[in-house]
């Protein structure tokens, strides 16, 4: 399906936003009020926006890659790597069930903090390095 479709099958639904490049506070905005943060990628490093989004408090949903999975663990909705039918399916049970959509979004910010706190990364890249 293509960018123009999808405007027009969303073109009466305010729920869907197409947002284009964002950054700074518009970004915050919208970290600050989604309902779910979906990261469909194939290939990945770390993402970044996927620590952004978990510190915000989002329920995230991602494709299981191991970039994405190893960040979330059990904190986070996955769905199977360029299968369409699957993210559709997951999406759809999102919608549908938005206690389970709170119970992720109430671990997500302080369990991504904790894990990848920067003072402690500091400090053991520290003793890494041998200089503690």
């Amino acid at each position: 399906m293509q960018k123009r479709s999808l405007k027009e099958l969303a073109i009466d639904d305010d729920r869907i936003i197409f947002t284009g490049f964002v950054q700074g506070r518009i970004l915050e905005e919208l970290y600050s009020n989604a309902y779910i943060y979906c990261l469909p990628s194939d290939l990945e490093g770390m993402p970044l926006s996927l620590l952004e989004a978990m510190s915000y408090g989002n329920c995230c949903l991602v494709s299981d890659i191991e970039e994405c999975a190893s960040v979330v663990e059990d904190k986070a909705i996955t769905f199977k790597k360029s299968n369409v039918e699957d993210l559709k399916e997951k999406l759809q049970d999102a919608c549908e069930h938005p206690e389970k959509i709170n119970e992720l979004k109430a671990q997500a910010s302080d369990f991504i903090c904790d894990k990848y706190n920067w003072d402690v990364i500091v400090d053991e890249t520290m003793k890494l390095y041998g200089r503690n």
